[in-house]
């Protein structure tokens, strides 16, 4: 008997090598996979000794489809997005496929694919096969204004919140003064068009900083809130807690420092400063406490 936090969706029973537990590497043991209407795949060891382990995959029931993949059993887990349960390098890998939206997959075998599977997407059908494994499924890019600092996601607010900080580069403002001035003197509107990213950033003297923190939406990877520090203040540091205050609120503490010097190292000036999500997901200045160090 196996207790489930939620309805199941699909069952799926298949022996599996196992690399845990001090195990023969080459030794399988028989699994039971449960996919649940919430989306999380929960996979039981079919033993005396009982060994669940729960891994959300998606917002919708998850569907479970035995596979071969190079020669080995394997399983295809589907819910909102398709993810591979495959054995590599010794371990048990659970990985998402980099492929559109899929509604339901079978295997199949031939002479020009041995190891094959035919999905329904939308209202085609496609055949596919997965080549190489232990390399990254599925990947994702998204620009940032300046170098990724600190990196935190809460749960509460659903949130990315980031931290981006460059030296030898304006902010955008000033970096907009320059622009505007170098087209009054050369009258070049291509130049004062072409985006930042193609071009650059100007490069600015040393101790000069720019500085941002970014809210963002990582369902969609959107931007939610964008705002940038000013007069040459960089932050460095952040975290972010719902212990500061009452209730549930979340907060966002940063530190950072005005006129940075890396070497020697020294600032003008240190804030800690506290932030608080509204409920529209929107930062808001609660105070900032002035320091004589840069806080860490």
């Amino acid at each position: 008997m196996q207790a489930l936090p939620s309805l199941p969706s699909d069952v799926c029973l298949i022996e599996m090598k196992n690399n845990t537990g001090g195990l023969d590497i080459d030794q399988s043991q028989l699994f039971l996979h449960i996919g649940l209407s919430n989306g999380v795949l929960l996979r039981a060891l079919v033993d005396p000794i009982s060994d669940s382990r729960p891994r959300y995959l998606g917002t919708q029931p998850i569907k479970l489809i035995k596979i071969n993949i190079q020669g080995e059993p394997a399983m295809l887990a589907i819910s909102s997005r398709p993810w591979l349960c495959y054995n590599f390098m010794s371990k048990y890998q659970i990985s998402p496929l980099s492929i559109e939206e899929v509604k339901n997959v079978a295997p199949f075998s031939s002479l020009q694919c041995k190891e094959g599977m035919i999905g329904i997407f939308g209202s085609s059908l496609k055949i596919f096969s997965v080549d190489k494994l232990g390399e990254m499924f599925n990947q994702v890019s998204m620009p940032l204004m300046y170098t990724a600092r600190a990196m935190q996601y809460d749960i509460n607010i659903q949130r990315i919140i980031t931290l981006e900080t460059d030296h030898l580069t304006y902010d955008s403002d000033t970096r907009e003064t320059i622009k505007n001035q170098i087209y009054e003197h050369t009258g070049d509107e291509e130049y004062k068009n072409v985006p930042e990213n193609q071009i650059g950033y100007p490069k600015a003297p040393n101790g000069q900083w720019a500085s941002c923190v970014r809210v963002i939406n990582p369902t969609d990877l959107t931007t939610t809130e964008l705002f940038e520090l000013s007069g040459n203040e960089a932050a460095f540091s952040m975290i972010i807690t719902n212990k500061l205050g009452a209730g549930d609120m979340t907060y966002l503490v940063l530190g950072s420092a005005k006129d940075m010097k890396i070497k020697p190292k020294s600032c003008t000036i240190g804030y800690i400063s506290i932030y608080f999500f509204t409920p529209e997901g929107k930062l808001q200045l609660m105070h900032k406490t002035a320091t004589e160090d840069l806080p860490m």
